[in-house]
C-alpha cells in the first residue's frame, strides 16, 4: 500500500470499545467512568457521543443511568441502548474500554493533524506556519491521550489548594516583578497570562522588561527575550547597565575607567543568567510559539516580547489591524501553551501627547484586540502636574488597579518604585 493511500484512509475508530464503555456506564460504571476525565471529544462515533452528553447531563442531574433514562434523553433507537449493555458485559470491564477508547481517539486525532497538514501543503501555506500549527496539535493530541484522566482532579486539587493557603497566611504569588507595589496589584506573573505594558516611545517600557526579566533571572527563573527592537548586544548591554548601574553606553564611548570593574563584575554575573534572547525581526509569531514551546520542554518561566507590533503573523494579512490582532491572539496562546506569563511591549497612540489625563485602554495602538487579549493592561505615562513617572494600571482581570509611581534612570536603564499614590 502506498504512503498516499495511508494517509488519506481514516484509522478504524473502534467502535466496539466505544460501544463497551458505554455499556459499562449503563451497567453502573458511569460515575467511576465519568470521574476518570474521559469528554465527549473521545467518542468518534455520534451515536455514542450523543449517549455520552446524555450521561453526563444525568449525573449533573444526580439522576439514574440506564437504558431508559438515557432513552428519554436522546431519542435513539431502544433496540440498539439495549444491545449496549451486552457489549460490556460487566461494569467491571470499563477501565479496559477506557484504555481503548482513548488510543482511538489518539490515532483519530493524529489522522486528521496530517489531513490538516496537507491541506494547509496544498493551499501554499508556509512550512514554517504548517510546523507550528502540527506541534500545538500534537501537544493537546498527547495531552487526550495520556493525561485525559488526570486533568480535571488536579485542576480542582489545586484551586483547593490555593484557597487553604489563603486560609492560613500563606498564599503564594506568581513571579515578582521585582517591584513590591506592583507585584501587590498583579499577585505576581501567572502562568497562562499576557501582560502588556505600553507606552510612548522613550518612556521605558522595554527597560522596564528588562528590569523585570533581571529580577526574575536573578531569582533563579528562565527567561525567554524576543527582541525585534534591539540586537542581542545591545540588549546585553542594557542588562549589564541595569545590574552595575553604571553608563555602560558611555564606558562603550568613552572608556571611563571608573566604571570599568563595576561592569566587568556586571558581565561575569549577567553571562551566567539563564535570560535567552532571539533578536531577528524577521521571525513571525507561529515560529515564535514553537520556538517557546521548545524551551518550555525543559525550563521556561517568563517570555518578554520587544515590542508587539514589530511583529507579523505567517501569511497574509487582510489589514494594519487585522494583522496585530492576529499577533496578540498569538502572544496570548503562547502564554496559555508554555503556561508561563508573557509580558508584552506595546506602543500607544500618539493622542495621549495631546491630553493631560491618563492612559485609558483605547490608546493602545492599532487594535482593540491587545486590550482583549490581554489578562493585564499598564502604560508608562509621565504625569507633568506631578512630575512623575507613573506605572497605570488600567486592566486586572483578577484584582484591582491603580498606579504605582516610578523613578527612572536613562543612564543605567534602571526603575525605582516611590512612594505608593493614593489616587
Amino acid at each position: 500500500m502506498s504512503i498516499r493511500s495511508s494517509i488519506l484512509r481514516a484509522p478504524d475508530v473502534n467502535l466496539d470499545a466505544q460501544e463497551g464503555l458505554i455499556g459499562c456506564a449503563l451497567l453502573g460504571a458511569s460515575e467511576d467512568i465519568s470521574g476518570s476525565g474521559i469528554s465527549t471529544a473521545s467518542f468518534i462515533d455520534p451515536k455514542c457521543r450523543q449517549v455520552w452528553v446524555a450521561i453526563e447531563k444525568l449525573i449533573d442531574e444526580n439522576k439514574e443511568v440506564n437504558t431508559v433514562t438515557v432513552h428519554s434523553e436522546t431519542k435513539l433507537d431502544p433496540l440498539w441502548l439495549g444491545a449496549l449493555p451486552d457489549k460490556g458485559p460487566t461494569a467491571l470491564n470499563w477501565t479496559y474500554h477506557l484504555q481503548n477508547v482513548k488510543e482511538s481517539c489518539g490515532r483519530h486525532q493524529l489522522w486528521e493533524l496530517c489531513q490538516m497538514a496537507a491541506s494547509h501543503a496544498t493551499a501554499g501555506n508556509s512550512p514554517s506556519e504548517i510546523t507550528a500549527e502540527l506541534e500545538a496539535g500534537l501537544l493537546r493530541a498527547n495531552g487526550a491521550a495520556s493525561h485525559i484522566h488526570e486533568s480535571g482532579s488536579d485542576d480542582w486539587k489545586e484551586f483547593c489548594d490555593l484557597l487553604a493557603d489563603a486560609g492560613r497566611g500563606t498564599a503564594s504569588n506568581g513571579l515578582s516583578t521585582g517591584f513590591l507595589a506592583i507585584d501587590a496589584f498583579l499577585r505576581g506573573l501567572r502562568g497562562g497570562t499576557m501582560n502588556t505594558v505600553a507606552g510612548r516611545p522613550g518612556t521605558g517600557k522595554s527597560a522596564l522588561a528588562a528590569n523585570i526579566a533581571m529580577s526574575v533571572a536573578k531569582s533563579g527563573g528562565k527567561v525567554l527575550v524576543f527582541s525585534a527592537e534591539m540586537k542581542t548586544a545591545e540588549y546585553i548591554a542594557r542588562l549589564v547597565a541595569i545590574e552595575s548601574g553604571e553608563d555602560v553606553q558611555g564606558y562603550l564611548s568613552n572608556g571611563w575607567m571608573d566604571s570599568a570593574e563595576p561592569i566587568a563584575d556586571a558581565v561575569k554575573l549577567c553571562h551566567k543568567l539563564p535570560i535567552g534572547i532571539v533578536d531577528s525581526t524577521t521571525i513571525h509569531t507561529s515560529a515564535m510559539r514553537s520556538y517557546a514551546r521548545k524551551v518550555a520542554k525543559t525550563k521556561l518561566d517568563l517570555v518578554i516580547v520587544d515590542y508587539l507590533q514589530l511583529y507579523r503573523p505567517p501569511g497574509k494579512s487582510y489589514s494594519r489591524e487585522n494583522e496585530v490582532s492576529q499577533v496578540s491572539r498569538a502572544m496570548k496562546l503562547l502564554a496559555m501553551e508554555c503556561d508561563v506569563p508573557v509580558i508584552v511591549a506595546c506602543q500607544m497612540n500618539r493622542a495621549i501627547e495631546g491630553r493631560e489625563s491618563e492612559p485609558r485602554l483605547s490608546d493602545l495602538r492599532e487594535s482593540g484586540s491587545i486590550e482583549q487579549d490581554s489578562d493585564t493592561v499598564s502604560f508608562l505615562w509621565r504625569d507633568e502636574k506631578a512630575q512623575q513617572l507613573k506605572f497605570c494600571l488600567k486592566k486586572n482581570r483578577t484584582g484591582p488597579t491603580g498606579n504605582v509611581g516610578l523613578e527612572f534612570t536613562p543612564y543605567c536603564q534602571r526603575f525605582r518604585e516611590l512612594p505608593s499614590i493614593n489616587e
